[in-house]
């Protein structure tokens, strides 16, 4: 068995240009050695060059051999260019292979220069660079809008004009994935001609919640059902809206006009409190709203039991096929747009009521 194998040696403190033998002269490379590690410190306002040489045969030809800078995550990958230490930064190298004779060429302008090392019989022809906090530094030789060449590691998709309109990026260029400010995922729906026809994933809304301006993410992001030519509407479960707010009022009032959106059935709720005045009388009634003329028609039937000075909660129920019971149900329906007629009679009258709709769907 062979047991692990960890050689050191020093080429020493330099103060002169030189060219030194590794390992020093005198000595061999040790049995199974594999690769070498290298430590360069300059000091002294250090200005110096190395170049790190191997050959095969004695009588052969010194070049610069393949070596990369360790424990750096801005190092550069692997490379046989010139070193240049113009500083005092303690810098980490690997030769991943020993040549049968090395050499470091050492060419100084100013400062001194110290080089150790060790020999390993670990093989290193790839390794792993970490950064300052110990995790794994990975990277590939494609960078946004590069070529890919090679076998990068790709965190993008590749860009095809062929696919969406969208052209930031050429053919068979690196594309960064899109997301939201929110961090969500940035889909886009595309037709067979490789048009966007909607995004799944957009920051902004309407005021109804949904996805503004794409119609087709709406479809397949939730139920949707069209209301015209271009609109959709939300798909809604039974809810309640506000027709009128709880306040007291003096004088006849219409509230806002309120959309409809898909309910077939509507309870309206009136809660009648307060009253004062001479022979006070309140009347409501619901009308529809013809958007084309924008004048308002009174559903027939849709109206409460007058109220005078008495306090009450009442309801009244407009949906198709139900019962008629005057001033409680009617057989019919509430169109897109409707709102509320509050007509006050009497002599300083004044009742505070509240008016709210639960929507059946």
């Amino acid at each position: 068995m062979v047991l692990p194998l960890i050689a050191p040696f020093s080429l020493g403190a330099l103060v002169a240009t030189a060219t030194l033998r590794i390992p020093p002269l005198g000595a061999e490379h040790p049995e199974h050695a594999q690769s070498i590690f290298l430590e360069v410190v300059g000091s002294a306002t250090p200005d110096w060059t190395l170049a790190i040489q191997g050959r095969v045969h004695p009588d052969g030809v010194f070049t610069n051999v393949t070596y990369s800078q360790i424990w750096d995550i801005t190092a550069a990958a692997l490379a046989n260019a010139t070193l240049t230490v113009n500083d005092t930064t303690r810098r980490f190298y690997i030769l991943p292979i020993v040549a049968p004779f090395m050499q470091v060429v050492c060419t100084r302008t100013t400062g001194t220069l110290t080089i150790l090392g060790s020999y390993s019989s670990q093989s290193f022809s790839q390794w792993l660079l970490t950064t300052a906090r110990g995790g794994i530094f990975a990277e590939g030789p494609a960078a946004q809008d590069a070529e890919i060449t090679g076998n990068p590691l790709s965190l993008g998709v590749l860009a095809n004009a062929a696919a969406p309109t969208d052209t930031s990026s050429t053919n068979s260029k690196i594309a960064r994935l899109w997301g939201t400010r929110k961090g969500a995922a940035h889909v886009s729906l595309v037709d067979n001609a490789g048009n966007i026809t909607g995004d799944l994933a957009r920051d902004s809304t309407d005021n109804q919640g949904q996805v503004a301006t794409d119609d087709t993410s709406r479809i397949l992001s939730r139920n949707s059902l069209m209301n015209g030519a271009t609109q959709w509407d939300r798909e809604r479960n039974n809810h309640e809206l506000t027709v009128f707010s709880s306040a007291a009022r003096t004088s006849t009032a219409n509230s806002a006009d309120i959309t409809n959106y898909n309910g077939r059935s509507v309870k309206f709720v009136l809660d009648v409190g307060t009253v004062t005045g001479t022979s006070p009388t309140l009347d409501v009634k619901i009308q529809g709203k013809d958007t084309l003329s924008g004048t308002y028609q009174d559903i027939t039937g849709a109206a409460f039991t007058q109220k005078t000075s008495s306090t009450s909660t009442d309801d009244l129920t407009i949906a198709l096929g139900i019962t008629i019971v005057a001033n409680r149900s009617i057989s019919n329906v509430v169109p897109r747009i409707f709102r509320a007629v509050a007509t006050i009679a009497g002599t300083s009258p004044s009742f505070t009521f509240s008016l709210s709709a639960n929507v059946i769907n």
